[in-house]
């Protein structure tokens, strides 16, 4: 899919800003993601979680990645809040 498609969330910095997007159709496990770019300390970010096929080994260096619309990022469980 191409074309021009404009996202709106919470703004912490307001801005406009153009970019490619990956979207994952799976919920995004963040850590499983970018751990391996974070831990070597690498410039560049490939897709290192094996169970979601939409970023595992996409080059993600400059990307915005987007879990799908509807999905909760806040899964802590019945623990402490």
């Amino acid at each position: 899919m191409t074309g021009r498609v404009v996202l709106k969330g919470r703004a912490v910095i307001p801005a406009e800003v153009e970019g490619e997007v990956v979207v994952s159709r799976a919920g995004l496990n963040w850590l499983a993601t970018y751990q391996k770019a974070i831990i070597s300390r690498s410039k560049r970010a490939v897709g290192g979680d094996r169970n979601n096929p939409d970023v595992y080994n996409v080059d993600l260096t400059g990307q915005d990645p987007r879990d799908p619309p509807g999905h909760r990022l806040d899964h802590r469980g019945g623990g402490a809040r």
